[in-house]
């Protein structure tokens, strides 16, 4: 990355991490019969970002506007004239009131086995969410990902064949 800009380097850093995660997801979906696509991370939608200078990538009055530029004609009116992304917070709150007894039941999984969680602490996390309570998302979300893969992995019938890929 020597040579590049701040952004650049941001840039890439990012499509490294969302790459690798992307991967993992894919092999994971892959054993249980589910193809997904992760067309952001091929390496040519990269380049094709990469070759615009970075002060052309975003505007501050115009949200994505190389990948809105790029589906104009594909989308509807308003999603291409959107100014932001949005908040999907409610729908954390709203799914996690409808699973919240299967929800709760994560905090006492492999993990606390483990010493990594203290069940009573995430439970109680997890009835604020359900309330609508400001909580870490971030660190929630993680957290039950890793609870839900475990699980998963210890009910595979199928051995998961990581692959390295450029």
């Amino acid at each position: 990355m020597d040579g590049l800009g701040y952004a650049d380097r941001h840039l890439l850093s990012e499509a490294r991490y969302v790459g690798r995660t992307a991967a993992t997801e894919n092999q994971i979906a892959a054993t249980y019969g589910i193809e997904m696509h992760n067309p952001y991370t091929d390496a040519r939608v990269l380049e094709a970002v990469m070759s615009v200078p970075a002060s052309e990538r975003w505007s501050a009055r115009r949200y994505k506007p190389l990948l809105t530029d790029a589906v104009t004609d594909l989308l509807p009116r308003e999603v291409v004239r959107r100014g932001s992304k949005g908040l999907f917070a409610v729908d954390h709150h709203h799914g996690l009131r409808a699973n919240q007894a299967s929800v709760l039941e994560l905090a006492d999984g492999h993990l606390a086995d483990l010493g990594l969680v203290r069940p009573v602490i995430l439970r109680s996390l997890l009835r604020q969410a359900a309330l609508g309570v400001d909580v870490p998302w971030g660190l929630l979300e993680p957290l039950l990902a890793t609870e839900l893969w475990l699980r998963a992995s210890d009910t595979a019938t199928e051995r998961v064949r990581w692959e390295n890929r450029p």
